[in-house]
């Protein structure tokens, strides 16, 4: 009988510590799944924080491309329109130029003309008299010779003028771009520095 207490005892011992060394390896195994739980929700979370970032990233480049592609653009209109006044400028200097040189061949056609009157009149003076009124004639001739020139002179220093002056507006006109330019790159290697601070900070 005694013998046979002592096996129950050992049996009963037995199967405590069985039944404890289940509940352990439960508690374990639970404890090993909320961790793996607990695991992929910060990998979950790792996850979306890089694709936050990355997309954040991408959102910035997207963005710095269209603002290069909105200033290319008025660069564009600019250059387009500089282009434009430049056309209109030329076809204007053109158009004086051709009016010049038709009064110049029209003063050349009446100096002809007059000069073929000189000499037409000078054939027809036979006395003194008419000597001398050809003679006041050709100083109010020489006077009108001396003022077309003048004229001719004046117009010229006009056009030269109108043209220095385009000349200083077009090199104004240069230096503001690369102004523009200059503050551009500014701006595009400033954001490359915030980006790569960015990046490094992830």
């Amino acid at each position: 009988k005694e013998k046979a207490d002592e096996k129950r005892e050992r049996e009963r011992k037995a199967e405590i510590e069985r039944v404890a060394k289940e509940i352990e390896d439960r508690k374990a195994e639970r404890k090993f799944i909320e961790k793996e739980k607990a695991d992929e929700k910060r990998e979950r979370e790792r996850k979306a924080e890089i694709e936050r970032v990355v997309k954040e990233i991408e959102d910035r480049k997207a963005e710095r491309k269209f603002i290069e592609k909105e200033k290319a653009d008025e660069k564009r209109e600019r250059e387009r329109k500089a282009e434009i006044e430049r056309v209109a400028k030329e076809i204007e200097d053109r158009k004086a130029e051709r009016k010049f040189i038709e009064k110049e061949k029209a003063d050349e056609e009446r100096e002809r003309e007059r000069k073929a009157e000189i000499e037409r009149v000078a054939k027809e003076i036979e006395d003194r008299k008419a000597e001398r009124k050809f003679l006041v004639k050709e100083k109010a001739d020489e006077k009108r010779v001396r003022e077309r020139k003048a004229e001719i002179e004046r117009v010229a220093k006009e056009i030269e003028d109108r043209k220095a002056e385009r000349k200083f507006i077009e090199k104004e006109k240069a230096d503001e771009e690369r102004e523009r330019e200059r503050k551009a790159e500014i701006e595009r290697v400033a954001k490359e520095i915030e980006d790569r601070k960015a990046e490094r900070k992830f």
